[in-house]
């Protein structure tokens, strides 16, 4: 298998798929805009799923804040137990 690439067979339509070495095409898959059928390309050969990326790190960040608060209620009232010469306890 060669590299991925996508093709314009025809108008709003990009497909995407490599050239054996024989140069048949073979189809992957077909998409309505270049970027759509660029990221598809892209990620096939081999990149990162950019989409899938940006999901993860919103669900992180949504973790993330939501640890942040509970962590923050939890710990409010309590206070550093500390001994007269300044050293925790």
């Amino acid at each position: 298998m060669g590299i991925w690439v996508y093709i314009k067979p025809g108008p709003q339509l990009y497909t995407v798929g490599f050239y054996a070495p024989d140069g048949e095409f073979h189809a992957d898959s077909d998409w309505a805009t270049k970027d759509e059928a660029a990221t598809r390309v892209h990620y096939l050969n081999g990149g990162i799923d950019t989409d899938k990326l940006e999901r993860t790190h919103e669900a992180l960040s949504y973790l993330l804040d939501g640890y942040k608060m509970s962590a923050g209620a939890v710990f409010s009232g309590l206070k550093p137990m500390i001994n007269e010469d300044g050293d925790y306890i």
